[in-house]
């Protein structure tokens, strides 16, 4: 979720649109799962029901994260960002590693845990850039 938040920050600048124009969903490539954060900030994984979901019981795991017009039809935002897409992780991905906070912030990542809480090399800061080193060898 830490990643797909810098893509939103980075997808909205780029093509000069309020945050608000563009939205962004988390969900598994084939509708088995959607990602949504709780009332804690942190991130589930929900079945297309809406039921909790496992990653680790699914016979693939496809995450994908969809930047989309948040109008009706679409104003045209999301087809420059498909033409934009590994340019727009490596800006992402850079975002994420200038920015000072030591596991994730509102800035970079979104919502993040306390430091405290969040066990070494998984802040949502150290996820982000691990998600973004694996797109980009994709």
């Amino acid at each position: 979720m830490g990643a797909a938040h810098a893509l939103h920050v980075v997808a909205a600048l780029s093509v000069m649109a309020e945050a608000r124009d563009l939205q962004k969903a988390i969900g598994s490539g084939d509708g088995a799962w959607f990602a949504q954060a709780d009332g804690r900030g942190r991130g589930q994984l929900r079945g297309a029901d809406g039921s909790l979901a496992d990653p680790a019981s699914a016979e693939r795991f496809t995450p994908t994260v969809y930047l989309y017009d948040n109008y009706p039809g679409g104003v045209g935002l999301s087809e420059p960002l498909w033409r934009r897409q590994a340019e727009l992780v490596r800006q992402a991905r850079a975002l994420v590693v200038a920015c000072d906070c030591r596991a994730g912030c509102p800035a970079c990542v979104g919502p993040a845990l306390a430091v405290d809480e969040a066990r070494e090399g998984e802040t949502p800061r150290a996820l982000a850039i691990r998600v973004f080193d694996l797109l980009a060898t994709a």
